[in-house]
């Protein structure tokens, strides 16, 4: 093993992780062609801009894109400062920090979806409801 790591030099580690995460997404996509789909229901046509534009009327939602966008604008404007600063002044091997990379990706991922980060983003997401066709139940109920 020690002449690939010295015929690949530092892009071994990079191989390592993207190999693997090439393979997952082809399987992922030849699982998903496999996936039946529903049948359309609603032979109503509805502008997707009006769909689009549902949840921005909820003032809390605004508040938590805000807060999201500017936190992945900050992670990702810094991420590239840790790199190099792991790999030049702690003195981290190239292995060493992807692994610590792609560790990372998990808990976070989690922590967002599961709104453990961001308290109102778990309320804010069944906050809003698509408007209902007037032959579904909740119009027929009077809810909308």
């Amino acid at each position: 093993m020690a002449w690939t790591r010295q015929a690949l030099g530092p892009t071994l580690p990079y191989s390592l992780v993207f190999a693997p995460a090439g393979l997952f997404g082809v399987i992922g996509t030849a699982q998903l062609t496999r996936v039946p789909e529903p049948p359309l229901k609603s032979s109503q046509r509805v502008n997707p801009f009006v769909l689009i534009a549902g949840p921005f009327r909820h003032r809390r939602f605004r508040k938590v894109l805000g807060f999201l966008g500017s936190w992945a604008f900050a992670q990702n404007l810094a991420a590239p400062f840790f790199v190099v600063y792991m790999l030049s002044r702690m003195g981290l091997s190239l292995d060493v920090v992807v692994a610590l990379t792609v560790l990372t990706q998990p808990s976070t991922s989690r922590c967002s979806r599961s709104g453990a980060l961001w308290p109102t983003a778990s309320a804010t997401r069944s906050s809003w409801v698509p408007p209902a066709s007037s032959s579904s139940p909740a119009s027929r109920s009077g809810r909308s």
